[in-house]
This record gives C-alpha cells, structure tokens and sequence, in this order.
C-alpha cells in the first residue's frame, strides 16, 4: 500500500495533537454496515447514541430498500416519520442492477443522474421541515464517488436556498426554510479493487471534500470478494484449461480478473484499509458535524482499530 502523502499525515497529526481538537460523537445500529445494502424495504434501523454521551438532535433511523427500483419510496419514508416525526432519515441512494454491491452502467446515462436527483428532491421533501436527511453513497449505487456526493448536495443547497426565496416573496408569513440534504458516508463503501494500491490517498479524498457535509460517518473495513464467483476465472482456473494452452488461459484469467473483484464491507481488521489513518481522517475532517456510527457488537473493537478509544 502506497503511504499517503507527508503533507496531509502532518496535518492528521497536527490535529490529533491539538488541545482543542473535537471529541466524535458515538452511536450504534444493531447491525454490520453490509447488512444496511440488503435491508428489507421500508425497515427501520435505528441510530442510538452510546451509553453516556449526549443525544443526537433527534431520533435517527436508516430506512432500508432501494428507492431507485420503487416507486413507493417516499411512503417508506413517510411510515418511519410515524414513529418519530422529526426524525433524522438515512437512506441509500438506490441502485439500478441485480444487486447493491455490483455497478450497472445505467447509473452514468442521463436517466440514471435524474433519477438520483428525483430521489434526492423527494427524500427533502418528505415529512416536516425539521430532521435531516442524509443519502448513503455506496460505489456501485446511483450516487458513487465523494465528488459526485458533493455536487449533488450543493445543488440541492442551492435549490433549497431559490424554495426559500421565492417563497418569502411570496408569501413572507407563509415562508418556511427548505431542508438541506446531507450525507450519510462510509468511506469504504466508496473504495474499489483499483483503488487498493492506493487507498490512504481515496479516504482522505473521500473525507476532505465531503467531511463538511456528513451529518454520520458509518465506519467499518473492507476485503476482496469475487463477484459471481461460479463464472469467476478464479473458479475456472480450478479446471484444466482444454482448448488453449495454460498460458494463454493465465493471460486471459490476468486480464478478467480486476472486473471480478470486488470489495465488501466486513469487520474490522479483517480486510484492507488501515483503520488508524481512516480514525485520524475521521477526527481531521468529520468531527466537528458528524456522528461516528458503529456496529454495536463491534464499537470497543471498531474504536480500537480507529485509534478513537478516547471517544
């Protein structure tokens, strides 16, 4: 793994050292981060605030499904306002293909970027104007990369700021503030097999530009996993190549084999990113607005692989 640039682990450190430097707030889902790719639709997970720290602003749930393949989204979300109707509201951006862990290359065609924007305009529409929401970027969903992240939020910014406007213009008395969307992120969502060699660099891209707009960050580690295994050239490989020769076969096998890998979340220090630097990206970019959100059979072990144990 290629170490990640001076400049930005002398910033990490400058921060960690600093007498003032923000303590993280903690909280837990009753779940691993990977099971929040296959919730079932309209389920509710909620966000609890560790034992002895502060509450969140209000209630925090993460709605399952997929919104992109569903026109009853917004009702989902509707249903988890009953149980708290001020409620902070996460949910994936959705996904086009078979699966939420595998790309489909309608995510980059004009139809895939307005259905992300449709999902986003509805989930800050959804509900009363207090609570936030916050959308889950996952590499194969419509919503993938920090930059994209980024784009989305300020757009959704500046429309929220129009709404505002226009409003009060016409109706001042009747004037009420658009919600702003916000990010729920977890970088190793967002990493990819071709990121690995490079990985230190991602996460503090990942964190810099989207830190100021994260209202959680979901922390967890990564590992290599071999999509559609059975048609895998690593499962063909077990059987003797027949019609060509072995190195021809290797050849093939060398070059098909970046598009079946690819990365999982998993517990940590069971996959590939260095969890210390994450924690010290963490602390440097995300503390002052986020929540730090933990399986809760994993925090003392999550914090510890962090480097957050003082949180």
């Amino acid at each position: 793994m290629k170490p990640a640039p001076v400049a930005a682990i002398t910033k990490v450190r400058e921060a960690d050292s600093a007498p003032d430097a923000p303590v993280l707030r903690t909280a837990t889902i009753n779940c691993s981060v990977r099971d929040l790719l296959f919730a079932a639709n309209s389920s509710l997970i909620p966000i609890t605030p560790c034992s002895g720290e502060s509450a969140l602003s209000s209630a925090a749930f993460f709605v399952g499904g997929n919104p992109a393949t569903a026109d009853t989204a917004t009702r989902w979300w509707l249903e988890a306002l009953q149980t708290s109707p001020e409620a902070d509201l996460i949910s994936l951006s959705g996904w086009l293909g078979d699966s939420p862990e595998l790309s489909a290359p309608g995510h980059w065609l004009p139809a895939g970027r307005a259905k992300l924007q449709q999902i986003a305009s509805e989930f800050c529409e959804v509900g009363a104007t207090l609570g936030r929401r916050s959308l889950l970027p996952h590499a194969a969903h419509l919503l993938s990369d920090a930059s994209a992240a980024l784009r989305l939020v300020l757009r959704q910014h500046e429309s929220a700021r129009i709404d505002s406007a226009v409003g009060s213009d016409e109706s001042p008395s009747a004037a009420s503030p658009s919600r702003q969307l916000s990010l729920a992120m977890c970088p190793a969502l967002l990493l990819t097999s071709s990121m690995l060699s490079h990985a230190n660099e991602h996460l503090e891209r990942i964190l810099s530009i989207t830190g100021p707009h994260c209202a959680f960050i979901f922390a967890c580690d990564a590992r290599i996993a071999i999509a559609n295994e059975s048609n895998s050239p690593i499962s063909r490989l077990r059987a003797p190549p027949t019609a060509r020769s072995r190195s021809v076969y290797m050849q093939q096998v060398a070059e098909e084999l970046l598009d079946d890998v690819t990365l999982t979340p998993c517990a940590p220090g069971k996959g590939c990113i260095d969890g210390r630097y994450l924690g010290s990206l963490i602390r440097t970019f995300a503390a002052d607005c986020s929540t730090l959100v933990l399986a809760r059979d994993e925090r003392a072990s999550t914090l510890e692989w962090l480097g957050l144990s003082d949180c």
